[in-house]
C-alpha cells in the first residue's frame, strides 16, 4: 500500500488538520463532549444520535485523555508518512476519521464548513481506489457546496456585509461575483487550457489561505491535488462500479451541503415551562455578533448572546436540571431554529419536569429589525 509523493503530502495535510481539530476540542469543548455535558443538560446532538438514544460519552478525565491521545496519534501518523510507512498512516487516518465523525455527531456546536469538508475528503481518501481523481472531485464538490451555502441575500446580495460599518457599499456587487467564481472556477480544472487550470488553482488557494479555519486544509490540499499539472482532472480516470462508495459520498455531500460560514442570524427566545410546581419563563437573546450600522447612522458594538438572569445559575428541581442558561447562550447564531428547543422540551418531558413547554423564537438576519417568528409547543404525556 504505497502512496505517490503528492498523495503522501495530501495525507499529511489531512492528518495535520486532525491534530488541529483535536487540539482545539481538547482546549475548548472537552466538558461538553463528556458526561459532564449530560449531567448539566448541556448537549446538542444531531437528530440521528438523539433518535438512537445518545449521545454516549466518557467521563471528563477520560474525554480529556482521549482527545489528547487522538492529537498525538495524528502526530504518529505524520511520523509514519515521514518514515514512508504509508499503511500505518492510512490506518491512523481511518481511526481518527471514525473518532472525529462520532464526536461531530454528538454536538452540533462543533459543526462548521471546514470540518464538513475535512470529513468528506478524509472519507474519499480512505475508500477510493483512484485517490488522486477523487481528491480532486472532492475539492470540486467542496467549492460547489461552499458557493451554494452563500446563495441568498445575506452573501450573494451583500446584506451581511452592508450591515457592517466598515464595508463599503460599492463592493456589494462583488459578493455575488465571488459566489459565481467559487462555483465556476472548479470547472476550469476540466479544461484543456493549462492557463485556465492554473488560474483556478491560484485564485481559490489564495482566497482560502486568508480564512483562518480553512487555511490549514484547503490550500495545502489544492496544491497537492493540482501542483503537477498533467492535464484535465478527468484524464486517465477509469470509472468502475467498485468506486460506488466514493460516488455515493460525493452525492450525499452535495445534497446535504455545508453550514453557512457567517453568523447572519440574530434572535430572541422566550421559553415557558409549565409544571405542577408552577410556571417559569426564561428569556435568551442572541444579538447579531458583528458591529451593526443602525438606520440613524450610528454603530452598535459587537455583542454576545446573553440570558436575562444569572447565566451562571442552573435552575434545578430537586436533583434534576430544569434550565441551564449556558446551554443556550453557547449556541452559535447559525443554529438558531426549532431543533435545540425541541430537544430541550423532549428532555423535560422525559424527566417529568414539565407538563407543557412553549417556545416563542424571533429570528432576524443581517442586523435587520424585523424577521420571522417560530413557535413551538409541546405537551408532555401524563404518567
Amino acid at each position: 500500500m504505497r502512496l505517490e509523493p503528492r498523495l503522501r503530502l495530501a495525507c499529511a495535510a489531512l492528518l495535520l488538520y486532525y491534530c488541529h481539530t483535536f487540539g482545539v476540542w481538547h482546549a475548548d469543548h472537552a466538558a461538553t463532549l463528556s458526561t459532564y455535558g449530560l449531567e448539566t443538560a448541556n448537549v446538542l446532538p444531531t437528530r440521528l444520535v438523539a433518535a438512537l438514544g445518545g449521545p454516549w460519552l466518557l467521563p471528563p478525565f477520560w474525554t480529556l485523555l482521549h482527545l489528547a491521545g487522538l492529537y498525538f496519534l495524528g502526530l504518529f501518523g505524520l511520523l509514519s508518512l515521514f518514515r514512508k510507512n504509508d499503511r500505518a498512516a492510512l490506518w491512523t487516518l481511518g481511526f481518527l476519521f471514525a473518532n472525529k465523525a462520532y464526536y461531530y455527531a454528538c454536538d452540533l456546536r462543533l459543526h462548521s464548513d471546514a470540518h464538513h469538508l475535512h470529513l468528506l475528503l478524509s472519507f474519499l481518501f480512505l475508500v477510493a481506489r483512484e485517490r488522486l481523481f477523487f481528491l480532486r472531485a472532492g475539492l470540486v464538490a467542496s467549492f460547489w457546496a461552499l458557493a451554494r451555502a452563500k446563495l441568498g441575500p445575506s452573501w450573494a446580495g451583500g446584506d451581511y456585509f452592508l450591515a457592517r460599518p466598515d464595508f463599503p457599499a460599492w463592493a456589494a456587487p462583488y459578493c455575488a461575483l465571488w459566489v459565481g467564481i467559487e462555483a465556476l472556477a472548479p470547472l476550469l480544472w476540466l479544461s484543456e487550457l493549462r492557463l485556465a487550470r492554473a488560474a483556478a488553482l491560484a485564485v481559490l488557494a489564495a482566497a482560502y489561505a486568508l480564512r483562518s479555519e480553512s487555511a490549514l486544509l484547503l490550500p495545502p490540499l489544492l496544491l497537492c491535488a493540482f501542483w503537477d499539472d498533467v492535464g484535465p482532472m478527468q484524464r486517465g480516470f477509469r470509472p468502475s462500479a467498485a468506486q460506488w462508495q466514493a460516488w455515493a459520498a460525493l452525492a450525499l455531500f452535495l445534497l446535504a451541503g455545508v453550514p453557512p460560514s457567517e453568523d447572519d442570524r440574530a434572535g430572541a427566545a422566550r421559553i415557558t415551562v409549565a409544571s405542577p410546581a408552577g410556571e417559569r419563563t426564561f428569556d435568551v437573546v442572541w444579538p447579531w455578533r458583528a458591529p451593526t450600522r443602525r438606520p440613524d447612522g450610528t454603530v452598535s458594538p459587537a455583542a454576545s448572546p446573553y440570558y436575562r438572569g444569572d447565566w451562571t445559575e442552573i435552575v434545578r428541581e430537586g436533583d434534576k436540571i430544569v434550565f441551564n442558561p449556558y446551554a443556550f447562550i453557547s449556541l452559535p447564531n447559525r443554529l438558531l431554529g426549532p431543533w435545540p428547543f425541541e430537544l430541550y422540551a423532549r428532555r423535560l418531558c422525559r424527566e417529568g419536569l414539565a407538563e407543557r413547554v412553549d417556545v416563542a423564537l424571533e429570528l432576524r438576519r443581517d442586523g435587520r429589525m424585523s424577521g420571522e417568528r417560530v413557535e413551538l409547543s409541546k405537551r408532555c404525556a401524563l404518567p
